[in-house]
Parts: C-alpha cells; structure tokens; sequence
C-alpha cells in the first residue's frame, strides 16, 4: 500500500480535521512470524471490543495470505471524533501493549473518507 502512514499521522489527522463524516481504514500490523498464534489470538480476542466501540460501523481482521506475516483490520467508523475516542480506550491500550512485543515493525494504516 502506497497511501500509507503510521499511527501519529492518522491521529494528527484526528485531532486537527474539520471533517466530520464516516472514515474508512485498513491498518497493516506486521508480526514476527514465529509469534504468528500468539499475534492471531490476541487480534481476534479484541474483536469485539472494536466491534462494540461507540461508533464503530464495521470491524474485519484478515490474515495476508501473499505478501507475509501481516494482520489487517479493516474498520469503519462515524466520524473521526469515535476513531480517536476508541484510540485513547483503555482497553485499546491494553490490546497494544500486549501486541507492541509481538511486531516486527510499525503499524501502518490506510486512511479514507466514503463516498457517498
């Protein structure tokens, strides 16, 4: 993916936009290969957290099957307001401290408004 950013640009975004509509994103989470169960089970164990979020529309976590040991969510959500709202959750935070050691580099995300 070229229109891709890390996690600090997707929030400067958040906090700094007059926009106010649905926002879409696809966030790449690379993960050590030989911690790949591991990784899996806690991504989907939060399934339901983001899916429960306050605005959150749709939530979808899908496995790379070609490009390499990749986790992707493919999100949807109100407005950027709930994006930023889900990202200061404590329990989000949980879900990254417990991924941080499990990475093999930065999260990526793609950023999107819907067309209408």
């Amino acid at each position: 993916m070229d229109n891709t950013s890390e996690m600090e640009t997707l929030v400067k975004w958040l906090e700094t936009t007059e926009y106010t509509g649905e926002v879409g994103l696809t966030v790449c989470l690379p993960y050590l290969s030989e911690k790949e169960t591991e990784f899996k089970e806690i991504c989907l164990s939060y399934r339901d957290f983001f899916r429960n979020s306050a605005g959150n529309l749709s939530f979808e976590v899908s496995v790379d099957v070609l490009g390499g040991p990749h986790i992707y969510f493919t999100e949807r959500w109100a407005s950027p307001g709930s994006v930023l709202d889900n990202l200061r959750d404590p329990t989000f935070l949980e879900f990254i401290e417990k991924c941080r050691p499990l990475h093999s580099g930065p999260a990526l995300v793609c950023t999107y408004l819907l067309l209408e």
